[in-house]
């Protein structure tokens, strides 16, 4: 599930949907807190040096650190880095972090340590940092200049993706329960018109993803990656999902990303996880 993020239909304030969470620059002043936030193929792969893998020891939920993180690897375009790592391993803050999540609750402050932890670690293998990584006006992480990246966690997990900057890039990662979207929730973040034959149903069948867990993180990601280039936001209405055996296609419909409205999307199920990530450039 995202880090740091509150959002609304064509997106103000979104508090009512689970998971949901907004992408700003700007470092909100000391003193401000960010935990009201919502917190709910055919690619290379990113980096993952070997020598600096997960320990594979560390599991949660069935899952371990080196199994997400070569998943993750493997739907990431070649130029960017991976991490992932248990909530419950999360390292302190930087001092500059702390005050963001001075008031909130201890399971927030865990989960927000975890998404830095992996995004550090993400970018270690980029050969970059340790850096702080504040909170944006909207809630967003603030990335080091010349880096983009995208933080996520779900199930007692965070991890992280990251990349070097550069025209026409964007990402976009999130982790989501697999089957935790209700049928209340799915119609909320169905565009019109937007569903599934069983014919279509029936060639995830193979994956184990639930269609409309796929079509939340589908849709999560795509708004991270949205929002750092556009600086707009986008409702899941904006978003479609489409389910045409063998292909499922993300795409933005009216408001494109680079020039593109349909979007490189790479999904893929690790135990009870399902994974959606947007690679662009």
């Amino acid at each position: 599930m995202p880090q740091d993020m509150a959002g609304s239909g064509a997106m103000g304030a979104r508090t009512d949907l689970p998971g949901w969470e907004p992408y700003g620059r700007e470092p909100l002043p000391p003193g401000e807190d960010a935990a009201n936030g919502a917190g709910p193929a055919g690619r290379s792969g990113g980096v993952l040096p070997a020598d600096i893998a997960g320990d594979e020891s560390e599991s949660v939920g069935g899952v371990c650190v080196q199994e997400l993180e070569e998943v993750l690897s493997s739907l990431a375009p070649p130029w960017a880095a991976v991490a992932a790592v248990p909530i419950a391993a999360a390292e302190p803050l930087l001092p500059e972090e702390t005050s963001f999540v001075a008031r909130a609750v201890a399971s927030r402050r865990a989960e927000f340590g975890a998404g830095r932890t992996a995004a550090r670690k993400a970018m270690a293998r980029l050969g970059v940092g340790p850096f702080s990584i504040p909170v944006g006006r909207h809630r967003a992480p603030v990335w080091p200049v010349g880096i983009i990246g995208s933080i996520t966690h779900a199930e007692g997990w965070a991890a992280a993706i990251v990349g070097p900057a550069a025209p026409g890039r964007a990402l976009g990662l999130d982790i989501e329960r697999n089957g935790r979207v209700t049928e209340e929730i799915a119609e909320t973040i169905r565009a019109a018109g937007e569903g599934m034959r069983p014919e279509e149903a029936a060639s995830l069948v193979p994956t184990g993803l639930e269609p409309d867990t796929l079509r939340f993180a589908a849709k999560e990601a795509a708004f991270k990656a949205y929002w750092p280039v556009n600086r707009h936001f986008v409702g899941f209405s904006d978003a479609r999902v489409t389910f045409a055996p063998p292909r499922i296609m993300l795409s933005l419909g009216a408001m494109p990303l680079h020039g593109a409205r349909a979007l490189p999307f790479a999904h893929a199920r690790v135990g009870t996880l399902a994974v959606a990530l947007v690679g662009i450039g």
